[in-house]
């Protein structure tokens, strides 16, 4: 495919130096589709056949349709969370002080609560941690919780970023209650914040400033605002990285971002296996040919 791509750009360049136009001006668009094409394009092959251009949609619209398995899932009951001292995380400096919410590391929730093969990826390194109430979302019909949460997990969403750079995932219920307390609580450079998962990955992709991540809050003078002098702990590459494998995402914008990846899901196969594996539970196999992620998987040496 990517012979393809430089011969159809050879033939454009031909045809622009006849009609006398001046092709230099998009070199930069012409070698940025070349290097596309060699990337994603190096294991497709084109084969000319005999067929009228018709039948050739139509064989090609055959290969492209996807197969559909419906999947008749138990009924579930959503499980009631547990009230826990909200206040507590005003103070805190790191997610393990919040022992009232159950708060663990997500290596551990995983093996606790999650399909084991997921456990393959180096969590470890993320500095993400959940609450329990995040983590349990279904009992079955008598109540009693589900050994295998995988199929029915929360998507990262409600983030809290504490000063030491850990991140805690909350259930909505959760962020329903803590975020009033961090709006009432006076802003400062060393206490927690709340940014949504979108968010905090759009600045980071913009290399935004952490002030502009957070929740805002509401209109003054009810809530003093943070001032520009204000600063806010960084999130690393690495817990970015795990946030966008734990929502099944398949792009990833900047090449830190990339390398963090390849640390966390090209260290084994199983590791590679597990990544893809949270794709499909989150619903976005489709997202998987030719994203970085498929390089990651497919490309890389075990």
């Amino acid at each position: 495919m990517d012979d393809v791509v430089k011969r159809t750009i050879e033939r454009d360049i031909k045809r622009c130096n006849g009609l006398q136009v001046q092709y230099s001006t998009v070199d930069g668009t012409r070698q940025a589709i070349e290097s596309l094409g060699r990337r994603y394009g190096s294991d497709l092959r084109v084969v000319s056949t005999g067929v009228e251009e018709e039948c050739e949609r139509e064989l090609e619209n055959e290969r492209e349709l996807d197969r559909e398995v419906e999947r008749q899932m138990p009924k579930h009951e959503p499980v009631s969370p547990t009230r826990w001292n909200f206040e507590t995380i005003l103070k805190a400096s790191r997610p393990t002080e919040l022992r009232d919410a159950g708060v663990m590391a997500l290596q551990d929730a995983i093996n606790a609560y999650l399909d084991k093969h997921l456990a393959a990826i180096q969590w470890a390194q993320c500095s993400i941690f959940v609450t329990k109430a995040y983590m349990v979302t279904v009992a079955d019909s008598q109540g009693l919780q589900l050994k295998d949460q995988s199929e029915y997990m929360r998507p990262p969403d409600a983030i809290v970023v504490f000063p030491n750079g850990d991140v805690l995932l909350l259930s909505e219920w959760e962020a329903d209650e803590v975020l009033p307390l961090l709006w009432k609580a006076a802003p400062s450079s060393t206490g927690p914040f709340m940014v949504n998962f979108a968010y905090l990955r759009a600045a980071a992709d913009a290399n935004s400033p952490t002030i502009q991540m957070r929740v805002p809050p509401p209109p003054a003078p009810l809530v003093p605002r943070l001032t520009s002098s204000m600063t806010r702990p960084a999130v690393s590459d690495l817990t970015l990285a795990g946030l966008q494998l734990l929502a099944g995402e398949t792009m990833f914008k900047t090449e830190a971002r990339k390398t963090a990846i390849k640390a966390l899901a090209a260290s084994s196969l199983a590791a590679k296996k597990a990544a893809l594996l949270l794709v499909q539970l989150r619903g976005r196999q489709h997202m998987i040919p030719f994203s970085d992620l498929e390089l990651v998987c497919n490309l890389m040496g075990d």
